[in-house]
Order: C-alpha cells, then structure tokens, then sequence
C-alpha cells in the first residue's frame, strides 16, 4: 500500500510539474501576444511596429537578435524593407540575402515554421559565423509578405514551444 501511494505521489508529481510548465509556457505566449496586439496603431508605420514585435520577441525567446524581413506590398510598404532587433554581424542587406537565397526555399511557399539548430549558410560561409540556429515563420497575409527570423538562441536549441510560439505571433 504504502509503495502504490508513493508511485502515485510521483506520478502526481511529474504531472503537476508538467501542467505547471505547460501554463507558464502559455502564459508567457499570450502576455507576448497582448503586448504585440496592444502596440498596434493604425497610424503607425510597419517597420516601428515590426521592430517593436522583433525587440519582444527577442526578449521572451532569450535570443541574440530578431529579424523581420518584409517584401513589398503597396500601399502599406512600398519597398523590401528589413527590421533587426538585437545584436548580429549583419548587416539588413546580408538579412535580406539570408531570407532570399536559404530560409525562403526551406520555407516552400507555405505557412509552415523551419528551424535549423546547426544552420550552415551554404553559399556564404563567410557570413555563417554570425548565425548558428535560426527558427523562421511567414509573415502571410492573402499572400506572403515575409517572413519573421530568430536567431541564435542564448542557451540551448530551438524546440517545439519556440516553434508554437513564433507561429502564434
């Protein structure tokens, strides 16, 4: 008896912990996007507000830096446009680069997340030291409009809560 009670305190246990990490995961998504939802302005321009959600994003994924890359799509951008938060060695042209040549083709023209944790930039590999691991979601609209960029995450891997968590945004 006293060893089927302790087998299910554990059981007990390990579930509380599950539950208690699956909710402050969720509560960390949501307060992230009520924070980008509340800073939404009609008045205001696409890239102040792109960067506002990549300095957000950077700071609840713990990563070194986000990116959003945005083609344009007139009236509301009339040009590519790049937004970096945080600090990379590269420049928005080399972003750009990096969206067109190796994230786009991974991205296959659907709405799916890409994460590569040992990324290797194949046709710059002069440029490939300053990205390591990178998660990229489409920015999508009737049509894609870009795609959103996390890059080099501070402690560990890209896993499956970083990938929820980008598509939710």
């Amino acid at each position: 008896w006293v060893i089927e009670n302790e087998q299910a305190l554990h059981v007990a246990n390990y579930e509380l912990s599950t539950l208690s990490t699956n909710l402050s995961t969720t509560y960390e998504e949501l307060s992230l996007l009520y924070s980008i939802s509340g800073s939404m302005r009609v008045t205001q321009s696409p890239e102040n507000f792109l960067l506002a959600v990549c300095s957000e994003v950077q700071e609840v994924m713990n990563i070194s830096a986000a990116a959003a890359v945005v083609h344009a799509h007139p009236p509301a951008v009339h040009r590519d446009a790049v937004v970096i938060a945080g600090e990379i060695d590269l420049t928005p042209e080399q972003i750009m680069q990096l969206a067109t040549t190796q994230i786009t083709p991974m991205l296959g023209g659907n709405s799916r997340v890409v994460v590569e944790n040992r990324f290797a930039w194949s046709n710059r590999p002069d440029l490939g030291k300053a990205v390591r691991i990178v998660v990229a979601v489409p920015l999508m609209g009737d049509q894609s409009l870009g795609m959103l960029l996390a890059l080099n995450k501070e402690t560990g891997d890209f896993n499956s809560v970083d990938m929820k968590l980008m598509s939710s945004i």
